[in-house]
């Protein structure tokens, strides 16, 4: 029988213990990968809910890095009142929005379109073969 060998158990989804990390490496590393994951869920929250947001980070170098929606200088601008909510109409992401919702508009009237022009070629087939001559009858 073979010697079972030890499994090397890895950190997995554990929680981790929130306290400064002592290699600076490593806390780098961390910073970076953590930086992108805050990027990626303020991107989530400003599509999924319309929500205006604004993230600024400072690295341990003093490097500045930020993600707004629709840009970080509106967001915060309106945060020191300085600038009134902008009117949604004007807003990309609105623009966005009503340009798919015409196109879908557009798609699903073509449908229907194509289902009525079938539904009248049924109709048609229907009286066709209700006022067939006799010849093309079928005897039970």
């Amino acid at each position: 029988m073979a010697p079972s060998r030890a499994r090397k158990k890895s950190q997995g989804r554990r929680k981790i213990e929130m306290k400064l990390i002592a290699d600076e490496n490593a806390r780098t590393v961390t910073f970076s990968k953590r930086r992108a994951g805050l990027f990626k869920k303020a991107t989530e929250l400003s599509i999924l809910c319309g929500a205006q947001v604004a993230l600024i980070i400072f690295s341990l170098g003093g490097r500045a890095y930020s993600f707004g929606h629709p840009n970080v200088e509106s967001v915060v601008g309106r945060f020191f009142n300085r600038n009134p909510m902008p009117n949604l109409q004007d807003s990309v992401h609105m623009r966005f929005h009503a340009a798919m919702l015409q196109q879908l508009k557009e798609q699903c009237d073509q449908k229907n379109e194509e289902v009525e022009a079938k539904k009248r070629r049924g109709k048609k087939l229907k009286l066709l073969w209700k006022t067939r001559p006799a010849r093309f009858q079928m005897s039970a």
